[in-house]
């Protein structure tokens, strides 16, 4: 029998008390299959991805205050645990290429990056990816009614959502906007 035990607390601080909910309106989007995650560094962040050769992240923007990603805890019939991940995102979709890439969306394998309002990056999908599980868009009946498309990405993992992050936020950013190009 496995003798699975907590080793570490968790402090709290006054900083740790001070935070924001939501996410930024702009996330990146890669198939986790091209994709080969650096180790993890001694703090235990994702410093790095590598992609494979011509591949690259895509940046989507979404409506401000639209998006949600969070984790929960699944014990299954026969004692396995794991993390279920979703990214739940709204999309304005306006072109004939905007709704290919919905369309793209809906049948694709893929890891998500947010960024919090507390400029940390957190990865969704990591090891197993996200798949849409649930898509709608309407026209309303309103001025003022909602009409994005609405995604709901989601997948099981046995980690929860890694962090990202290298040196300090700029270079956490600048790296992510990095990986938009297509690796040579």
């Amino acid at each position: 029998m496995a003798n699975c035990k907590v080793t570490v607390g968790i402090d709290l601080t006054c900083d740790d008390l001070r935070r924001l909910g939501g996410l930024n309106n702009r996330f990146w989007v890669y198939a986790p299959s091209d994709v080969t995650v650096d180790p993890l560094s001694i703090e235990g962040y994702v410093e790095g991805l590598t992609f494979g050769t011509g591949t690259n992240s895509i940046t989507f923007s979404s409506p401000d205050n639209s998006c949600s990603a969070g984790w929960e805890a699944v014990s299954a019939e026969g004692g396995n645990k794991f993390f279920n991940h979703t990214v739940a995102i709204k999309l304005i979709s306006t072109t004939p290429d905007d709704d290919a890439t919905i369309e793209e969306m809906l049948v694709a394998k893929m890891a998500v990056i947010v960024e919090t309002q507390n400029q940390e990056f957190l990865i969704y999908g990591i090891n197993n990816g996200l798949k849409t599980t649930e898509g709608a868009q309407n026209s309303g009946a309103e001025d003022a009614s909602d009409t994005t498309d609405s995604l709901t990405l989601t997948g099981g993992d046995k980690l929860k959502p890694k962090r990202f992050f290298d040196t300090d936020y700029a270079t956490t950013l600048a790296k992510l906007v990095g990986y938009e190009t297509p690796a040579p």
